[in-house]
């Protein structure tokens, strides 16, 4: 008899490889009855992942490296790099209602992730030295995020973390962060744009 959980009628189609749940499927309404719901805009995966995974497939070069995605939900990006590149993820967001959604995406892509409840404005510089890059999708909506994301790539630029990738559907904070990087003096910062996205590429180290 087939598994109506396994049913693919609770999935939309992979991308990537990656299998992404209906809200329709069972163990999904399970959690919305509850009443674990993410906090923010933490329920749902959001349209720009998509063609975030799309840029991070052609301009990552490396393989076998350490990730951190900061604002990480469902941990869509995590799964993606480590399924495509054998990267060894660490998914970061606030909110610890996010945590069970993270679980089930885990176990639906049989893959198993490292996983810290904290704002990553908290990150340590020790911390962000034992990792390679950083990436994060649509987490630069509001004026305090944008405030803690400066705070964060100050310290960056303190570490020895290689590179970090961020993407957002263009908001006007995420814009105001640009010019803030403008003046960073990283080693290397490319703007990448296209109708969906834009992605902020910066190199800290080369």
């Amino acid at each position: 008899m087939k598994n109506k959980v396994s049913s693919s009628k609770h999935f939309l189609t992979p991308i990537q490889g990656i299998k992404i749940l209906k809200n329709s499927h069972p163990d999904i309404r399970k959690l919305k009855r509850d009443f674990i719901i993410p906090q923010e805009f933490g329920y749902k995966i959001w349209d720009s992942t998509y063609p975030l995974i799309n840029y991070l497939k052609s301009n990552i070069k490396k393989r076998n490296f350490k990730s951190i995605e900061i604002g990480c939900g469902f941990g869509i990006i995590s799964i993606f790099l480590k399924k495509y590149f054998n990267a060894r993820p660490l998914c970061i967001d606030f909110d610890s209602n996010v945590k069970p959604y993270l679980e089930l995406y885990e176990k639906y892509n049989d893959i198993k992730l490292k996983k810290e409840i904290i704002s990553f404005k908290n990150l340590k510089l020790t911390t962000l030295n034992q990792y390679d890059l950083l990436t994060g999708n649509d987490i630069c909506y509001s004026e305090d995020l944008l405030e803690s994301l400066t705070v964060l790539l100050k310290r960056i630029k303190r570490s020895k973390l290689r590179e970090i990738i961020i993407g957002d559907p263009v908001r006007w904070p995420f814009e105001d962060l640009l010019k803030i990087v403008a003046g960073m003096n990283f080693k290397k910062t490319i703007i990448y744009n296209n109708e969906y996205i834009r992605v902020l590429h910066i190199y800290n180290k080369i």
